[in-house]
């Protein structure tokens, strides 16, 4: 259960890191500048998807906090049908404007990404580690749980991934 735990916790800083970033240390994907839109509308998600090139379009997904995708959910056309629809087919279970809609907490509200995140370079040091220590804590019949990663994370293909936050 412990060392489950402490995998999923370096998961999540991972997923932080890898969107948020941390000043001076890594650059996540909020270090690409957003477009400004006074309001996000089915609009402003076709001119975000067509803010990348189009011969780049082959591996682009969405990417939103869970209440921005509560907002999309609810988009309508002029005769009532809904534009995002639950999608079986799909790996993550929504298409929108017919590409995947991935979900996370790390993005802050009203902020939505969109592009091939390949164009987001991760350099792994080493290989993630979780270490069991028992000598250490025998004294108290317990065992520790150390888990260790070393990372860079930078947009380089700045032209494959496109953002848009509503402004204040």
């Amino acid at each position: 259960y412990v060392v489950n735990a402490v995998a999923k916790s370096i998961a999540r800083f991972l997923e932080k890191e890898l969107i948020v970033g941390t000043a001076s240390k890594i650059d996540g994907l909020s270090k690409v500048v957003p477009t400004s839109v006074s309001a996000i509308t089915a609009d402003s998600y076709v001119d975000l998807q067509m803010a990348v090139p189009s011969a780049l379009q082959g591996g682009c997904e969405w990417l939103m906090n869970p209440a921005d995708l509560k907002v999309a959910r609810k988009f309508k056309t002029t005769d009532g049908q809904y534009l995002l629809n639950a999608d079986a087919t799909s790996a993550f279970g929504y298409r929108l404007l017919g590409k995947d809609v991935l979900i996370s907490d790390q993005v802050p509200e009203n902020t939505v990404y969109y592009g091939d995140f390949s164009g987001l370079y991760v350099k792994l040091a080493n290989n993630v580690e979780v270490s069991v220590l028992k000598e250490k804590y025998a004294e108290q019949y317990a065992i520790g749980v150390v888990g260790f990663v070393e990372l860079d994370a930078k947009v380089v293909e700045t032209q494959k991934i496109a953002a848009m936050k509503k402004g204040e």
